[in-house]
C-alpha cells in the first residue's frame, strides 16, 4: 500500500509512481473493454490462458502465463 504524505518527498515519489502505474492499468482495461485488437495492447504482451477468478483478500485472476517477465 502506498501512503501519501505531502511533507515526505520519498513517499510523494512512490505515490506518483503508483498513480502512473494505476493510470496505465485503467487505460489498458478501457482498451480491452472497447474490444481493441491485441496488437493495440502492446507488442509481446503476456497471455493469461486457462484463467479462473479466485478469491483472496481481493478478487483476482489466476492462470497459466506465457511471455510474462520473471522477477
Amino acid at each position: 500500500m502506498v501512503t501519501f504524505n505531502p511533507y515526505n518527498a520519498d513517499q510523494d515519489a512512490a505515490f506518483d509512481r503508483e498513480l502512473a502505474r494505476l493510470c496505465a492499468l485503467v487505460t489498458d482495461m478501457e482498451k480491452i473493454r472497447s474490444g481493441a485488437p491485441p496488437d493495440l495492447l502492446g507488442e509481446g504482451a503476456p497471455i493469461l490462458d486457462r484463467w479462473v477468478m479466485i478469491h483472496r483478500p481481493a478478487l483476482c485472476l489466476a492462470g497459466l502465463s506465457t511471455g510474462a517477465p520473471r522477477g
